[in-house]
């Protein structure tokens, strides 16, 4: 079931279609969801093919959204406006109607701070997700936007959409205060974002530094770690070989002595996820023994176990780590906070982080083409 969304698209869509749900549904429905304007929509139902509807009635008729609605224009907090085409990809914003009280949205949030509230990947626009498979979880930590999935669905695209209210400002600064952190090493300084060209969060996880050398216990993995602000500082002259920050510390599992990375492409993957599995077996590995001697370095972090919003645990990662004989940073966090990151509700996730300055460069929904390794490479090069 697929429920509790706001669909908002522009007033007059291209070809009048107010969505156009590609990837094949293999069963379940959609229900209780809201959808602006009304106009065409088109559903891709496996087996047998596309169903072209001339409206929401239609919808209706078919036995999909029984108790969903047709909503008037509405104005956003923010400013939120609907992309004119497909094609443009929305970061995640403040989906509050405009006047909405204020207190309400702060009764979403804990303590801790309004980050702990917002989930920015969650409810971005699709442009497509291509070879991915689609599925979040909730968490009781933090609140999530509403896009329960409990069907089989390959991958989806909404054409004209922004999904569902009750999010966040899609790139505001991120609370350290939410992030399990610790004193060294060194970071850039704050803000930081969710999106491309922003600096990511210092976020602490917890993993297997190389799988095949020690998965006794995990130990602790941050993204600090992997910060080489000296890559391309040719007047950088550390005293001694142990003050080269370019380097890990003797005794990393990582590799004491050995060179940091220049840039580092994270995968975001779950165990039930046959094309994470894809990846994991058929791509990843080619791709790190390519681009590790050049400096590039793979994290994977597994956020589902078997099932679907089951959150990966210790035997989860031991379990893909030995399966995929991953010999990169492998992480599992129940809080899921690299799920900030994700532009798509789609499995698996690839993200490339500069590690001169850690910053966001690329975030691909779905497993990579050319593209992007296009973009790894090019960030290995360049400062």
């Amino acid at each position: 079931m697929l429920e509790n969304n706001l669909f908002v698209g522009p007033a007059a869509p291209d070809q009048g279609k107010t969505v156009s749900w590609d990837g094949p549904i293999d069963h379940g429905t959609l229900d209780f969801n809201g959808y602006y304007p009304e106009g065409k929509f088109t559903f891709n139902f496996a087996g047998t093919g596309y169903q072209n509807l001339p409206g929401f009635a239609a919808v209706q008729a078919l036995g999909l959204e029984k108790n969903g609605l047709v909503v008037g224009a509405m104005n956003f907090a923010s400013g939120l406006v609907a992309p004119p085409g497909y094609e443009p990809v929305r970061s995640a914003r403040d989906r509050r109607r405009a006047g909405r009280d204020e207190a309400e949205t702060s009764r979403s949030r804990s303590p801790a701070g309004p980050r702990s509230a917002i989930r920015p990947g969650d409810s971005s626009s699709e442009e497509s997700c291509c070879q991915g498979c689609s599925g979040r979880r909730s968490s009781g930590r933090r609140k999530r936007c509403q896009m329960k999935k409990t069907m089989a669905l390959s991958c989806f695209a909404l054409m004209f959409m922004v999904a569902a209210a009750g999010c966040g400002d899609g790139d505001p600064p991120v609370d350290e205060s939410l992030q399990q952190v610790i004193a060294t090493p060194a970071y850039p300084p704050g803000p930081y974002g969710t999106t491309r060209g922003r600096t990511v969060a210092r976020y602490q996880l917890s993993g297997f530094q190389n799988a095949q050398i020690d998965h006794r216990a995990t130990q602790p993995i941050q993204l600090a770690d992997f910060y080489n602000p000296h890559a391309d500082d040719p007047t950088y002259a550390p005293a001694t070989k142990a003050q080269d920050d370019r380097l890990f510390p003797a005794g990393s599992t990582y590799g004491g002595g050995s060179p940091k990375p220049r840039a580092l492409s994270i995968s975001i993957s779950s165990l039930w996820c046959g094309a994470c599995r894809n990846e994991a077996k058929m791509v990843l590995p080619a791709k790190h023994l390519k681009y590790k001697p050049l400096g590039g370095e793979f994290l994977v972090q597994l956020d589902d176990g078997a099932f679907q919003g089951r959150s990966a645990v210790q035997q989860d990662l031991l379990t893909w780590t030995t399966k995929f004989h991953v010999n990169y940073p492998a992480t599992i966090d129940p809080d899921r906070q690299l799920d900030a990151l994700f532009v798509a509700n789609v499995y698996p996730a690839n993200i490339i982080i500069n590690t001169r300055n850690m910053k966001i460069v690329e975030v691909v929904p779905g497993v990579p083409e050319d593209a992007y390794w296009t973009v790894f490479e090019a960030t290995l090069a360049g400062p």
